[in-house]
């Protein structure tokens, strides 16, 4: 087993940052080029490793393709990029991929779409509270302009309570470990470091393809040599970032699964309300898994993550087939191959690190809160969908395409994703979302979108000597 070279990986890549509840990410662009290398020089001092734990802030910062041609990197390193970041998130191409029709068409976003300013940099600041990053924040603002460099948005973060989403379901229980950490989890969900890092082993007990430079582009020597061969690693300890900014419409969720499941006389259900809302994700509110409490919550289960869907509950009479938590990590449920399954599986995984933003409709996080506050609130909500991957194509495009916005996924046969895919990508109006149940499955008809894409970007972010030389090359 390899030893993660954590003094070249940038924290935010092996830490989530938990500590660090208040945040926000920078979005920059390039206006001198000079300047701005001079910038990432001083800047680069400030950078978070992953060596230590940072106790009170943290800085991590990472390119977009047309950010690492504005600062100069030559043609060919340009060119070793993946197909997959040097096509970027917003072609015809990934829209039809992703499903990003309607609302959530990239001519619509507000950054990183088709008609957006570029976006050449992505700066993440963390901080122990909004006072400390707000200093933190103005720093670097007041930075900018002699180090040729435009602000062109700042995306703001918040911690709603109780580690919860907007809907109101507990997030980042099923987050892979990757195997070089010393922190433990279960066989199936401990994985090669590889899958999210360049330069390591991935699942395949394999290299996966990485950016170079010419030795000769590197006079200073700050870049390793590729093994057997005489061109630089640039992409060593770096990973590729995907951010998404993800619209959730809370309360049209909430309204209609109260609506669907009310009785013939018009009376709410609450139970049945978060039951329908829980098949749709995998998971209760709580965040015990449908497997494990397919009939309520249990908060004792809340955390329990070492579950498996085809040995427990091979019929999906639990979690159905199509829920999101299923999509997303199929685990042993493919193809009735439960060990070929988890393999696959293995090799489809993402590192994710996003955080919510926009005020919660209820502080509670409580369904029925949700369900009866009235939101009067004009500004959006939703997840910075944020995860690093070392294979954009074999895993959050993968993902995207084939779990997510697959209306065949599983033995289905006309429905995406209840709860993140959009039906526009399949030309339809609404969702289906089917439950199985004896003696029928039960069919959910007319689910609207609830999550649509606000912006979006592929980043690379390089270990701490690519930073270096990007300030010189």
């Amino acid at each position: 087993m390899s030893t993660l070279n954590k003094h070249e990986i940038q924290g935010i890549i092996l830490r989530g940052y938990s500590n660090l509840p208040s945040a926000n990410y920078m979005l920059l662009q390039v206006d001198d080029r000079t300047k701005a290398k001079q910038w990432i020089a001083e800047k680069q001092k400030n950078i978070t490793d992953g060596v230590h734990k940072p106790k009170t802030t943290a800085m991590n910062i990472a390119f977009s393709l047309a950010g690492l041609k504005a600062l100069g990197l030559k043609e060919s390193a340009i060119n070793s990029f993946s197909k997959e970041f040097v096509e970027g998130m917003a072609t015809e191409h990934k829209q039809m991929m992703f499903g990003d029709y309607g609302t959530s068409d990239p001519k619509n976003w507000t950054w990183g779409g088709v008609q957006s300013p570029e976006i050449h940099i992505l700066l993440m600041l963390y901080a122990t509270d909004a006072e400390i990053l707000s200093t933190l924040y103005d720093e670097v603002n007041a930075s900018l302009m002699n180090g040729g460099i435009s602000l062109i948005k700042t995306i703001d973060t918040e911690r709603p309570a109780h580690q919860r989403e907007h809907f109101g379901f507990k997030d980042g229980i099923s987050q892979p470990v990757i195997a070089e950490l010393s922190k433990k989890s279960t066989p199936e969900n401990t994985i090669a470091a590889g899958e999210f890092i360049l330069g390591y082993k991935n699942e395949y007990d394999a290299y996966t393809d990485g950016p170079s430079v010419k030795a000769s582009e590197d006079p200073d020597n700050l870049l390793p040599l590729f093994p057997e061969s005489q061109d630089k690693d640039f992409g060593a300890n770096g990973s590729y970032l995907v951010f998404r900014q993800l619209a959730q419409d809370v309360k049209g969720f909430w309204e209609f699964m109260y609506e669907t499941t009310k009785d013939a006389d018009g009376k709410y259900s609450h139970h049945e309300a978060v039951k329908l809302a829980s098949k749709m994700v995998g998971r209760w509110p709580d965040g015990a898994s449908l497997v494990e409490c397919p009939e309520k919550q249990d908060s004792h289960k809340s955390k329990k993550n070492n579950f498996t869907y085809f040995k427990q509950d091979p019929l999906g009479h639990g979690c159905p087939f199509g829920a999101h938590t299923k999509r997303s990590h199929p685990r042993d449920s493919l193809e009735n191959i439960p060990e070929e399954s988890v393999r696959v599986s293995r090799k489809h995984r993402l590192l994710r690190r996003g955080r919510s933003f926009g005020e919660p409709v209820a502080p509670s996080m409580n369904p029925s809160d949700i369900h009866k506050t009235d939101d009067t609130s004009a500004s959006p909500r939703g997840l910075n969908f944020i995860c690093f991957n070392a294979d954009l194509a074999r895993q959050f495009e993968f993902v995207q395409n084939i779990w997510i916005n697959n209306p065949k996924f599983n033995g289905l046969y006309d429905e995406v994703d209840p709860l993140i895919g959009n039906p526009a990508g399949s030309g339809k109006q609404s969702n289906t979302f089917s439950i199985q149940e004896l003696p029928f499955r039960k069919r959910i008809q007319d689910v609207p979108q609830f999550v649509n894409v606000m912006g979006g970007s592929y980043f690379f972010m390089p270990s701490i000597s690519a930073l270096k030389y990007l300030a010189t090359c």
